[in-house]
């Protein structure tokens, strides 16, 4: 099958959507299709042999980058000579609209997919104000109503879709490499490194890019009030450093990004991974913790709602109740509850490896293209 998926995120970002996106490719290279990737251009051409098309565009003193509509017409040019079955677009803005203007006009079928908070989208493309929502949601709703599949990462972020307008939503399998996230890589070494040595303590382990929303200082009357826990913070971003700041003299470490062992190893040697985040729709690092073997501490949300069983896969708490956190990090001294939890974690986990959910997108790119030859 040829494949043509157009992003306004790939690499070198290295968010959830980029690493599904990089997975499906590779994937579907190695399965003998043929891809193309259609995104702003960041000096990247090619990917595990998928051409990559990079689209100009153009910053101004301002902060904003817009595309020249000169430069859009090459998303154009590209589907007459590649001549896809289907194309892909994943969170459709400026690129997704023209892209989907272009493939319908060429009568190729569309499949669009949804991967981020909407809200937090339209504002890092200065598109926050109530006449330029209005105009982005009519927008998707225009290309979701014509699109042959809408695609989304979970339940909570469908009906979120809904509550805009865009039905017909279907929800991608969630995906995790198996070898790279396992408990094997649980290190001694590393839980030294994590809790500067400070082993007889409850190590706890976030993972994640450091933004205000992931809502890290909702644990810092915690990390205050208790000598008996260690916080290791594993990432970066914008946030850091007040993040630093707030919890400095607390035993809180803050690692910076790890990768390759590194990364596999800060999962699975601490005793929990902690997640107080709530505004989230996606979760990947939660399901990286549960291939890693160990329990998860997790602040009620709708997506941990749909994704856990509080008690049985993962421990829920309440942001701002101090007597539910003290309760659930007072269950690790449980052992082997803990330890038949970070199993039942593991097995869930197994079910969701990336080749079947990469598997799963070809196979609504199948239904697409087959349902538009049909009606063609």
């Amino acid at each position: 099958m040829r494949i043509m998926i157009v992003t306004e995120v790939f690499l070198p970002a290295t968010d959830g959507l980029v690493l599904r996106l990089t997975e499906a490719i590779r994937y579907f290279q190695k399965n003998g299709h043929q891809v193309v990737v259609v995104t702003p251009y960041k000096g990247i051409d090619s990917f595990e042999g998928a051409k990559v098309y990079g689209i100009s565009n153009k910053k101004f003193p301002i902060g904003k980058e817009l595309f020249w509509r000169p430069s859009l017409k090459k998303i154009y040019e590209l589907m007459e000579s590649f001549e896809p079955q289907v194309v892909h677009i994943a969170n459709p803005v400026i690129m997704g609209k023209f892209a989907f203007q272009y493939a319908h006009s060429l009568g190729i079928p569309v499949v669009v997919s949804y991967h981020t908070n909407y809200e937090r989208c339209l504002k890092k493309y200065r598109l926050d104000r109530p006449m330029a929502k209005k105009w982005v949601w009519k927008m998707r709703r225009e290309i979701s109503s014509a699109a042959a599949l809408n695609l989304c990462t979970s339940y909570a972020m469908a009906q979120s879709l809904k509550s805009y307008g865009i039905n017909n939503v279907h929800v991608l399998n969630r995906g995790v490499d198996l070898d790279k996230r396992h408990p094997r890589f649980a290190s001694e070494d590393m839980r030294m490194i994590l809790s500067r040595g400070k082993t007889d303590k409850k190590l706890l382990v976030f993972v994640g890019s450091l933004l205000k929303r992931k809502n890290l200082e909702a644990l810092l009357p915690m990390m205050r009030r208790r000598d008996d826990v260690c916080l290791a913070i594993v990432g970066d971003g914008e946030y850091r450093q007040v993040l630093e700041q707030a919890f400095s003299g607390t035993d809180t470490v803050f690692t910076g990004y790890l990768t390759g062992k590194n990364l596999s190893e800060a999962y699975a040697s601490g005793d929990a991974f902690i997640f107080p985040t709530v505004d989230e729709q996606v979760g990947l690092p939660l399901l990286e913790a549960m291939a890693s073997g160990v329990p998860i501490l997790a602040a009620r949300s709708p997506l941990t709602i749909e994704q856990f069983c509080d008690g049985c896969d993962a421990l829920f708490f309440n942001i701002g109740d101090e007597d539910a956190l003290d309760e659930v990090i007072g269950c690790l001294d449980d052992k082997e509850t803990m330890k038949k939890m970070a199993l039942i974690a593991r097995h869930e986990a197994e079910s969701n490896s990336w080749e079947g959910a990469s598997q799963q997108l070809l196979d609504y790119y199948s239904i697409a293209f087959t349902r538009a030859s049909h009606y063609n």
